[in-house]
Order: structure tokens, then sequence, then C-alpha cells
């Protein structure tokens, strides 16, 4: 299990270590702009706002990018548009003695997107309808994966797209959980009118 979850984190990195420079160059022109616009950003914002982005290119490493570059046709032998399959596959490998699949193919897909649900209320609020936008944003997200996974030798699963907006929605509850137990933890994270 670790070997298989150390083999996603191994490929995160060198592509998230190769995004820093741009991450540099779009927080320079974010910080320009904040402050046109007589904003502040602070420490705590910088820090979760590089850390959100960099694990956004390094979820892109592993679900976007084909394994060694390989692109290759579309087919419907490849795509599952039955729902639930996961959970009876997961059933079928716990029975066998393979706690292994639902860790990766279960949880796995909960908690990689759990951040796109978290990072934006952290970072800029919650807004309005808070929960339907971070399972939103996991699931456009998950969309996109999905098509992009089309193209390589990888499956294309109804089930990833429910379990990626369930993290989106799980990572929103994380923000609630931690907010009502930390009233105004949150404001640290966030920009603020400049001289404050």
């Amino acid at each position: 299990m670790m070997g298989r979850i150390a083999g996603f984190v191994l490929r995160m990195l060198p592509v998230m270590a190769a995004a820093v420079p741009l991450v540099a160059a779009a927080r320079l022109a974010g910080a320009y702009r904040l402050k046109n616009h007589g904003l502040t950003t602070t420490l705590r914002h910088e820090a979760g706002l590089w850390a959100f982005l960099l694990f956004l290119v390094g979820l892109a490493a592993v679900t976007i990018l084909p394994p060694g570059g390989q692109f290759i046709p579309p087919s419907w032998s490849r795509v599952n548009l039955r729902p639930l399959v996961v959970l009876a596959d997961s059933l079928a490998a716990m029975r066998a003695g393979d706690g292994m699949y639902f860790v990766i193919n279960v949880l796995g897909n909960i908690l990689m997107f759990l951040p796109l649900g978290f990072f934006p209320c952290l970072l800029w609020g919650e807004g309005k309808n808070g929960l339907l936008r971070g399972a939103g944003a996991a699931l456009l997200a998950s969309l996109c994966v999905e098509f992009c996974q089309l193209f390589q030798p990888r499956a294309a699963d109804v089930d990833d797209l429910w379990l990626n907006a369930l993290g989106g929605a799980l990572g929103y509850g994380v923000y609630q959980a931690i907010r009502r137990l930390r009233p105004g933890w949150a404001d640290g994270w966030r920009v603020r009118p400049s001289g404050e």
C-alpha cells in the first residue's frame, strides 16, 4: 500500500518543483494586482495559496499527464458509465483479502479532491452555497480529468466523478469544522485592505 502511495507522491513532486518559478511569477503578478485594488496579502494567505497551487499541479501530474507521456486513441472499452461499480469491486477485493483496492480507488479519489472544497473557502471565503461550490469545483475538475484520461492508457469512470465531488464536499466540511472550533481563524488566511 505504501509503495503505491509513494509512487503517486514521487510522480507529483518533480512536476510541483518544476512549477515553482511559474507560481512565483503568478504570485508576483497577483500581489501587484492586489496592490492596485487597495489590498495586501498575508504570509498565511501566500502559504495557503502556494500549497493549493502546487497541489493542483501535482494532481494534474498524476491524473491528466499520461504515464510515460503515452497518449492513445479513446476507446469505449475503457469507460465505465455504470455507477457504484467501484463499491462492488471494493467489496469483492476485500473478500479476496485485498483492502488496497478500496484505499486507492475509493478513499484515494475522495481525499485527492478534498483540497478543492477546503482551500477556496479558506483563502477567499465561502460565499453563498459553499458546500455546492466545493462539490461543484471538485466535480468540474474531475470531469476534466476523466476527459483527459480518455486519451491515456487508463480508464474513465463515472464513480470517480461522484467520489471526487464527495471529496470536495468533505473539504468544505473540514473547513466549516475548523471555523466552528476556532472562530476567526480563517481571517488570517485572506487578503486584507492595505494599511490594516
